[in-house]
């Protein structure tokens, strides 16, 4: 309908604003931004979209919400917790499922192996948009704050949790 039409739009016309603008942040951010503890941070908050993290993380937090089910009776949070595991989990999936295959589709190589941002070469290579640490972040965050709508404190730390994490890719020029 009329609606889905706007937002359409609007999400293609930032979509070309935020692609215009892309170089000169990267390079605005590389030059006059990145320092030892901007790199220290991004080491850290990397470790919120990335794979080798979040894949043992899931897991453990549905096992989490079973102890405190049943260990410590409380079966509303620990049910939510273990449903926030199961929802993040097909989260995960989907978007980094979607992820992959904007990737081979664009073929868009990472701003460190190339000096012209318009590179887009299709299969095969290390490629980087949309950023997979980014989309899975932002998709783990929007699962948490859905589920913890009635804390603003969970939302807000989801949230500039994976905001941190994009960061940290832009300061590692990945």
């Amino acid at each position: 309908d009329q609606d889905d039409w706007l937002t359409a739009g609007g999400v293609a016309a930032v979509t070309g604003l935020v692609y215009l603008i892309d170089e000169p942040f990267k390079d605005f951010w590389q030059d006059d931004i990145r320092n030892n503890g901007t790199d220290e941070a991004a080491s850290i908050f990397q470790a919120f979209g990335d794979t080798k993290w979040i894949l043992p993380a899931l897991p453990t937090f549905f096992a989490v919400g079973g102890v405190v089910r049943y260990g410590f009776d409380n079966v509303e949070e620990g049910g939510r917790i273990q449903e926030t595991a199961l929802l993040a989990a097909e989260a995960f999936i989907i978007s980094a499922g979607i992820t992959e295959g904007i990737k081979n589709l664009a073929g868009r190589e990472r701003p460190n192996n190339a000096d012209d941002h318009d590179i887009f070469e299709g299969l095969g290579g290390s490629k980087s948009f949309p950023s997979g640490h980014s989309t899975h972040a932002w998709a783990l965050a929007a699962v948490v704050a859905s589920e913890y709508q009635h804390s603003p404190a969970i939302q807000i730390g989801a949230y500039t949790l994976a905001a941190l994490t994009s960061l940290s890719r832009i300061n590692d020029n990945k």
